[in-house]
């Protein structure tokens, strides 16, 4: 990374999309109080964790953004299976 990112500017990404803090540690791989230390300015951020820190985040926007797509294209053949099902009555 030739640009130097900042603990504080990790957790404004985390928060941004909603991600729990436990959520990006795991991710990430490393532990959820070594992420308190660093986006609380504490511990300084290596150049490795935010590498892993940011593709973490990158990686649990792309699998929500999927999630989300496939609940949207199962929407469509419920609503079908719906209106041919007999109304109950």
């Amino acid at each position: 990374m030739s640009e130097k990112i900042t603990g504080a500017e990790i957790k404004a990404m985390r928060e941004q999309a909603g991600i729990r803090p436990s959520e990006l540690a795991k991710q990430a791989g490393i532990p959820h109080y070594r992420l308190s230390k660093i986006e609380g300015g504490t511990r300084k951020l290596t150049e490795t964790e935010a590498a892993l820190l940011v593709a973490a985040i990158h990686q649990i926007i792309a699998d929500t953004i999927s999630r989300q797509a496939q609940v949207q294209a199962l929407r469509p053949a419920e609503a079908v299976r719906t209106a041919e099902a007999p109304e109950a009555g």
